[in-house]
């Protein structure tokens, strides 16, 4: 029996992380209210120690809504920053300066320079907890969530889709997290109308890539990818980095079918090892038979869970294995060697099986 490879496999890197010192993670700024056409440009910047950083930077020629909807009030500004790291070792400010370029032959309206502040000097100051800012204006208003750590490093990510020989038009969110905290960073987020097309072992652009993490954490990177064309999921899971003051690390984000494994013969409705995509009919009838609980989708981590419950091949016999060991060293004589252990529903013919960590690992070389 011939191996099948997986074909498709995001990589996920961070570069080196610098020592731990309090740093400021701006998790995102949401437009709360608009005047306006909902076309906005402006700058989003930190103003700490150091020189200025861009959390936001759009040109009048570049404003939102040019090509995409209309910016309505709950909706997300795509931070496009900042390339260095936010340091609080002293007061800082976030400044927004966001421009409405109204569709009327008026000038354009802004709210000049509003901003949030952060005074070091003053006592019980929130550290280590997320915290949101309301930033008023004239003709729009945003909140900025974000968080101040008092011993943090910074991670920068790079990810690398791994295909075949063909060029694959993407679209999703890439974001950045930490154990620590639910909040996230969005690396990158494309709609459907707005997939890029990324090729063999090409580096997918993220609008940021720089995110601090404490060095109590670990840093997350959650990847929710589809192929525009086929509808399928490419990825859907998470990758964990422990949190170093130094070095350069890599793992892998499996798709929904996993790496290398034989197979017997097609399987009951074309499942079979190595698929690397599962549609979204399958998704829907995965969801009503059961959807995985957040536990079990931490305990098959990295794998995905397609059918509740179904045991791999040699999962199973591990299982079966330790059953037995158990009911007969730890069975009171009322079991001896040859007891036989059968467990339902054994499958071997795709890969959306319970497994073990070390055996997907292994599995995963």
């Amino acid at each position: 029996m011939e191996p099948e490879f997986f074909r498709m496999s995001p990589e996920v890197w961070h570069e080196p992380l610098r020592e731990g010192q309090p740093r400021v993670e701006v998790f995102s700024v949401v437009f709360t209210k608009i005047h306006g056409s909902g076309h906005l440009y402006g700058t989003i910047t930190f103003h700490g120690s150091v020189s200025p950083r861009f959390l936001y930077n759009r040109k009048r020629e570049e404003s939102e809504s040019e090509s995409e909807s209309i910016i309505r009030p709950g909706d997300t500004a795509l931070l496009t920053g900042p390339a260095r790291s936010l340091f609080a070792l002293d007061s800082f400010n976030i400044d927004v300066d966001i421009v409405d370029k109204d569709d009327y032959p008026s000038p354009d309206e802004s709210f000049r320079r509003k901003q949030l502040s952060w005074n070091v000097y003053k006592p019980n100051k929130p550290y280590d907890v997320p915290l949101c800012a309301d930033i008023d204006g004239k003709y729009c208003s945003v909140k900025v969530n974000y968080i101040v750590f008092t011993d943090a490093v910074a991670a920068t990510v790079e990810v690398t889709l791994l295909i075949g020989k063909d060029t694959t038009r993407v679209f999703g969110q890439i974001a950045a997290g930490n154990a620590n905290f639910s909040n996230e960073s969005v690396l990158f987020q494309k709609s459907s109308n707005e997939h890029i097309e990324v090729g063999p072992a090409q580096v997918i652009p993220l609008s940021r890539s720089l995110v601090a993490v404490p060095l109590n954490s670990v840093l997350i990177i959650r990847a929710d990818l589809w192929d525009y064309d086929t509808s399928d999921v490419i990825v859907e899971s998470i990758a964990r980095f422990h949190a170093s003051p130094s070095g350069t690390f890599e793992k892998r984000i499996r798709g929904h079918g996993q790496k290398p494994g034989t197979t017997d013969g097609p399987g009951a409705f074309d499942f079979k090892q190595g698929d690397e995509k599962v549609n979204a009919f399958w998704r829907l009838v995965r969801d009503l038979l059961k959807t995985p609980n957040m536990e079990q989708i931490y305990c098959q981590h990295p794998k995905s869970i397609l059918l509740d419950t179904e045991f791999m091949t040699m999962a199973g016999r591990h299982l079966r294995d330790a059953v037995k060991m158990v009911l007969t060293i730890g069975g009171y004589g009322e079991f001896n060697s040859n007891i036989h252990v059968v467990i339902a529903r054994l499958t071997n013919t795709y890969a959306q099986y319970v497994t073990t960590f070390e055996e997907y690992q292994m599995l995963s070389c």
